[in-house]
């Protein structure tokens, strides 16, 4: 059983709806999961650490059709049903210009059926509008059922009518105006961190009114519509062994956690350890993964945790096979630089990262190797969200941007080494993943032997 959220827009009030209709189909105790559409790992991390749920990533531009059911399928495995949220408008994919990889296009590929999130505040007959030609903007547009967002219940039974009659759409709830109805989206991952407890209240009191005023009934029975995915993929170990070491803790925790999990169908197992807390790299260690996060909100105790510095700097000029990503590109490189202040980090690399000001090379990349690296000489697709830079940003991958084809310089690369601003997506290529972990066999067997 699933169902996607989805809205015309951002701004709409999918995330909040989203949480609290998880958290009421909890309390009716059905195993309930989520995903998140595109390649935002944010909103995963607050479903899980805020809900308490399992959630996924599912992405057809990063993973493919295939891929993406096969994804979902495997994940809804031992739940009872699984909810959707899409990301930006329902259409809006890659380039802004295309529905190829929108909360549409995973609908049409896994046959999900949507519900339609609309800001009907001040609205009235033209809300009908709105949704007719969302609806109709695609024969097979996938749109079962509406929830208005920010109406009283009088303007909801005047507007339940009128949209009904005129579209023919369900509209199946309603959230009222509330102060608890806003987050703040700029580092959203930290505030998980730091107001859990806050949070946790906000969407039980949003989860109550959704109770009252929404169609859960109903919801359910739309997502027993959805048909079982049965896509199959056989992964073969291409090693044994193998333990790699994840750098996980407040300043990093940006990841796409299926990439965890495909690491280990090929047979590799995962160790976190935190720099944050000063720890040092797991001992017989074959491989080592820093993701993004939120280093310059941490800059200082990060420098002074000189035994997480030292620990990762010689595990990596020893050679040991690196995945280093945004967040954690810059923790490895010279220092960070924030309010006129200097932050030494680990120092692999001898260039300075710097708040640049502005939103740096958004979006999704194909990235197309130069030369070999962790992942053999194979490309990948990966995404960037960043707004630091640093003096130099590496070579030996050309970015390219799927749409519009501008392309730059990015990353730094050897045979064993990926390090760069982009994030990376195994399941893009799983035979980049496999050289991964075919490198980090060779590294154990050898340093072991050595």
């Amino acid at each position: 059983m699933r169902f996607i959220i989805t809205a015309p827009k951002s701004g709409c009030g999918k995330t909040i709806i989203t949480c609290a209709i998880i958290k009421a189909l909890k309390n009716r105790g059905l195993k309930t999961m989520a995903f998140k559409c595109g390649p935002d790992y944010i909103d995963p991390i607050f479903h899980s650490a805020v809900l308490g749920v399992k959630s996924r990533n599912i992405d057809t531009f990063m993973s493919g059709n295939v891929m993406a059911r096969y994804i979902l399928g495997e994940n809804l495995k031992g739940y009872d049903i699984a909810v959707l949220e899409g990301a930006m408008g329902y259409y809006d994919g890659l380039g802004g210009t295309t529905d190829t990889a929108s909360a549409y296009d995973i609908s049409k590929t896994t046959k999900t059926p949507a519900v339609l999130v609309v800001d009907a505040k001040g609205g009235a007959l033209s809300v009908a509008a709105i949704i007719n030609g969302i609806v109709k903007f695609r024969k097979d547009s996938g749109i079962k059922a509406v929830i208005l967002n920010k109406v009283s219940k009088n303007a909801y039974c005047m507007l339940k009518k009128i949209i009904e009659s005129e579209t023919n759409i369900k509209v199946a709830g309603y959230l009222p105006i509330t102060e608890y109805a806003e987050f703040n989206s700029r580092y959203l991952g930290l505030s998980i961190y730091k107001n859990k407890e806050d949070i946790q209240n906000k969407i039980l009191c949003i989860s109550k009114i959704i109770e009252e005023c929404v169609e859960i009934d109903f919801l359910i029975e739309l997502a027993k519509t959805a048909p079982k995915i049965y896509e199959k993929k056989v992964f073969n170990k291409v090693a044994k062994n193998v333990k790699i070491a994840v750098a996980y803790d407040e300043a990093f925790n940006f990841y796409y956690e299926d990439n965890f999990e495909l690491l280990k169908k090929l047979g590799a197992s995962i160790e976190f350890f935190s720099p944050l807390k000063n720890e040092p790299v797991p001992k017989n260690v074959a491989g080592l993964i820093i993701g993004g996060g939120y280093p310059e909100l941490f800059a200082e105790e990060l420098s002074l945790n000189n035994v997480s510095k030292n620990s990762i700097k010689r595990a990596i000029l020893s050679g040991i096979p690196l995945i280093a990503e945004c967040g954690g590109f810059m923790y490895i490189n010279k220092s960070i630089i924030k309010e006129n202040k200097v932050f030494d980090m680990c120092g692999v690399f001898a260039h300075n990262c710097e708040y640049s000001g502005k939103l740096n090379h958004f979006g999704y990349v194909n990235l197309i190797p130069k030369c070999e690296s962790v992942f053999g000489n194979e490309a990948i697709r990966g995404h960037e969200f960043h707004y630091y830079k640093t003096d130099n940003e590496g070579d030996c991958f050309t970015a390219k941007k799927p749409i519009s084809g501008k392309e730059w310089n990015c990353v730094y690369a050897n045979k064993n080494m990926y390090a760069g601003f982009p994030h990376v997506y195994l399941y893009s290529n799983i035979k980049a993943a496999e050289n991964f972990v075919k490198k980090c066999e060779e590294y154990f067997l050898g340093f072991t032997h050595a």
